[in-house]
């Protein structure tokens, strides 16, 4: 069931969704190039692509955990 109350909509744009993962994280071409392979949950309606707004935050969520953690004061590479 939709939760009306939620003034957020039930899908995004892909640029709304890019803009969601923050500043510096991935381009905007790596981030559609991620849609064109399936990695990103999405729907083409035509030529456009929508994206689940709850399969996109369920796929971020997934993505966190599977992310290898690193020791406390390790630097990335």
């Amino acid at each position: 069931m939709v939760d009306t109350k939620d003034n957020h909509g039930a899908a995004l744009s892909p640029m709304q969704a890019y803009a969601l993962l923050g500043p510096g994280v991935i381009s905007r071409g790596g981030f559609y190039a991620a849609i064109a392979r399936g990695e990103i949950p999405h729907k083409r309606i035509g030529k456009r692509i929508i994206i689940p707004r709850h399969k996109f935050l369920a796929w971020l969520d997934a993505t966190e955990e599977r992310e290898p953690q690193r020791p406390e004061g390790a630097e990335a590479r």
